[in-house]
């Protein structure tokens, strides 16, 4: 029933995606929709984000790279990115939420896949329901059209799987079936392993902690508790400590359980920026067998044109194996009632 969902509403966004333009109105006094119009300098519209990695200022999205600019000219508006800052993800949160209380604040947060303080924002009243807001609501599908509305979806993403097809050749895959399994993956993982000592980033532990825990079922819901302590968990964790510690991977000798979990888990940390330095390296890239990973992936799935393009360019380009959950993820706005400008209107 999910993926019947799921499905439809990719079809229904991808309907609506020829018409649909960033937020052009809002709300005036009387409650009468008006025009963002600049009263001598321009409207300046703030939005809100999470950034990925210290200093950055702008949304790094294929959606703001195509969208804002066209924004800016047609409606003679300024946009302008904020966001948080903190010596770690903790004060990262905080000076978030800060900055959704304070006086005037940003009029928009915008989020990829789940913003995590929705829900946090949403039960203490601070973001603005856009329920009655939104135009064109009859044309969206019902699943959207709740009672309450905090999340505006304005762009949906189902990510392909990308494998670089040199190092395929490399390990003497041929060809993968579009009905490929968990297991066709693994075997093609370990085989890329085998032939040398591989990078070791955030993106290989998470790979190989799926592989080894995965599949296990460690939530027990009747008792809303964490099912760590069982044989399956034992085994599997051994499993995977084993294979970082075969010598297949460059571990940094230096590190401790700390560094690295500073590295995978503190994005804001100075592990963690080295280990972006190696994720943009050119060796590391060349090395790579999975070019792009679903947290990040820039192709998408949904479109014809973006897998071509990269097969062209000598990728191999899969969906996720069939025997996995697929995911559709989606990037959207919540507006902050606290923003200098309120009550957006949505052109859908």
């Amino acid at each position: 029933m999910k993926k019947t969902v799921a499905l439809i509403l990719v079809l229904i966004i991808a309907s609506l995606s020829a018409t649909c333009s960033p937020l052009n109105r809002m709300t005036g006094a009387s409650g009468d929709l008006v025009s963002p119009e600049p009263k001598g300098d321009k409207q300046e519209i703030t939005i809100l984000y999470y950034p990925r990695e210290k200093g950055q200022t702008s949304i790094d999205s294929k959606f703001f790279t195509s969208y804002v600019k066209e924004f800016e000219e047609k409606f003679g508006a300024k946009v302008k990115f904020v966001a948080p800052s903190g010596a770690n993800d903790n004060d990262f949160e905080e000076a978030l939420a800060a900055m959704m209380y304070a006086k005037e604040g940003p009029e928009l947060i915008y989020y990829e896949k789940v913003f995590y303080l929705l829900q946090q924002l949403t039960e203490q009243g601070a973001l603005v329901n856009v329920k009655e807001k939104v135009a064109n609501i009859d044309k969206m599908y019902d699943s959207l059209q709740k009672d309450e509305m905090y999340y505006v979806p304005v762009g949906i993403h189902y990510g392909a799987i990308v494998l670089n097809k040199e190092k395929l050749d490399e390990i003497g895959v041929k060809e993968i079936p579009l009905d490929w399994t968990k297991k066709d993956y693994r075997d093609i993982w370990l085989k890329w392993l085998d032939k040398s000592p591989r990078f070791f980033t955030w993106h290989e532990y998470f790979e190989i902690a799926e592989m080894h825990i995965g599949d296990l079922d460690y939530y027990d819901r009747e008792n809303n508790r964490a099912k760590i302590n069982t044989p399956e968990m034992k085994e599997a964790i051994r499993g995977l400590r084993n294979e970082i510690f075969s010598g297949n991977y460059k571990l940094n000798k230096d590190y401790t359980f700390k560094n690295y979990y500073n590295a995978f888990r503190e994005s804001q940390s100075e592990e963690a920026q080295r280990n972006l330095e190696i994720i943009r390296s050119e060796e590391y890239n060349r090395d790579l067998l999975k070019k792009e990973y679903e947290t990040e992936s820039s192709t998408n799935l949904l479109r014809a044109s973006e897998v071509y393009n990269r097969m062209l360019k000598g990728s191999v380009v899969l969906p996720k194996e069939t025997d996995r959950v697929g995911e559709i993820g989606s990037l959207g706005f919540a507006v902050n009632k606290n923003g200098k400008i309120l009550n957006w209107h949505m052109n859908l």
